[in-house]
């Protein structure tokens, strides 16, 4: 009968990040209205949240002043999972803030940036998932087969929720040497902040040859763990022609060590013989004491990225452009966690004027997590590859004031575990995306 335990205990454990929207394994990339437009921000200079993407691109900004930019994203995530011919869902929305501040002079730029770097939501599985449900009729099997029941089992109740959130403040600045050629550099602090909590109440039949041998079992724990770590920015423009644009943009790896804190761990087993029920209760929270980790550090750091990018005038309105971000996940520590590729994005976009105030915008994406069948595998969010297209509207209300409107979809690629046994599960990730942002220029 022991043996059940690691298996029941890990329903109080989830460790999935809740990724919003497109990037590789924990980052965003969805920094801004004006990114879902087309994707490919990394040689931009045209407005203030090149911060982000091109910092060395400020001092190309059209005109001396201070810029504020700000933009709002609401996520709709409809993720499923069908486990055994049931479909479990989840829909909880996400709300994504951006703020960027840049202040600039003929030659020289300084800038601050407050983003939700990593992470960026909330998953909530009311009525549990594959996880919860397999881990269920595991414990009753195993149950079963110690103590001599059938196994039948009823689920009373069962949930799973998640919420990640890595805020990054940057403050930097850039230099531009001639025409051809700009510098930047720049730092930023994460504060990595992590929740989850699992809950499980179902019954089952476990003892054989026992008058009303039902066997009830409750596990309820909440936990949260955060980080706070510091990295490096650096960026460079190279303008080697008068409508191209080069970009590079490189951060380093942001260490952080999460504490974990329980807020609550409890784990009950009520049945036909009491000193069984106490045996599993007692195991119960010692498993689940060491699952949580309460007080203890773990590594999971932010991995250095490598942003390219270029920006090409095809005529006085028209512009194409390309991005590429490369993220070196095998070389981040997270706590003797490895099997991971390299993940990597590129995108495709175009801005045309359509008249001298409205600009519109059109882009595809395309990201490889970087997951391989050797990683562990986070059935809550497994880290597929995706595709993601946008559009949006750029419009010059003053010539100090603008609007965005921008809008994306990103199509996990479906994908499934354990294939073709009976405890595969298959999923299906979506997200929609739309977003508002604004941005005034004092001239100064």
């Amino acid at each position: 009968m022991r043996r059940i335990l690691p298996v029941l205990c890990v329903l109080g454990i989830l460790f999935s990040s809740a990724l919003a929207c497109a990037g590789s394994i924990d980052y965003l990339s969805n920094q801004s209205a004006e990114y879902l437009m087309t994707f490919s921000r990394n040689a931009a200079t045209d407005s203030a949240d090149i911060a982000s993407y091109n910092p060395a691109g400020i001092v190309f900004l059209p005109q001396n002043g201070l810029y504020l930019n700000t933009s709002a994203q609401y996520l709709l995530k409809p993720y499923e999972q069908t486990y055994r011919g049931q479909t479990y869902k989840q829909d909880e929305p996400t709300v994504i803030p951006n703020l960027y501040t840049v202040y600039k002079q003929d030659k020289w730029a300084v800038f601050f940036a407050a983003t939700v770097t990593a992470g960026g939501g909330k998953i909530k599985w009311k009525e549990g998932n594959a996880t919860t449900a397999g881990l269920i009729l595991q414990t009753a099997g195993a149950a079963a087969l110690s103590g001599g029941g059938t196994g039948a089992t009823a689920i009373n109740s069962q949930s799973l929720e998640a919420f990640s959130r890595y805020i990054g403040l940057a403050p930097g600045a850039a230099y531009k040497v001639n025409d051809s050629i700009s510098f930047a550099v720049a730092g930023r602090y994460i504060k990595a902040n992590r929740y989850a909590r699992a809950f499980a109440d179902f019954s089952m039949d476990a003892i054989g040859a026992v008058p009303g041998n039902e066997t009830s079992v409750l596990v309820d724990s909440d936990f949260d763990y955060n980080a706070r770590g510091f990295g490096g920015i650096l960026g460079m423009d190279i303008k080697p022609v008068e409508n191209l644009m080069l970009g590079l943009r490189y951060e380093t790896v942001t260490k952080l060590d999460f504490k974990y804190s329980a807020s609550s761990r409890s784990a009950a087993v009520t049945g036909p013989v009491p000193a069984l029920n106490d045996t599993l209760s007692n195991g119960l929270l010692a498993t689940l004491a060491s699952l949580d980790k309460d007080g203890q550090k773990v590594r999971y750091d932010l991995p250095a990225v490598l942003g390219l990018g270029v920006n090409y005038t095809v005529m006085p309105g028209l512009d194409v452009m390309s991005s590429l971000n490369y993220y070196f996940i095998k070389n981040a520590d997270w706590e003797g966690v490895n099997g991971y590729h390299n993940g990597w994005e590129i995108s495709l976009g175009v801005t045309y004027m359509v008249t001298p105030k409205l600009k519109a915008g059109v882009g595809y994406l395309n990201t490889v997590s970087g997951e391989t069948d050797s990683t562990p595998y986070v059935a809550e969010n497994p880290h597929l590859d995706s595709w993601t297209g946008g559009l949006g509207l750029a419009y010059t209300v003053t010539p100090n004031f603008d609007v965005t409107l921008a809008g994306s979809r990103t199509q996990y690629r479906t994908d499934s575990n354990n294939g073709g046994t009976a405890d595969e599960v298959e999923f299906k990730k979506v997200v929609n995306n739309i977003a508002v942002g604004v941005q005034y220029r004092l001239d100064m």
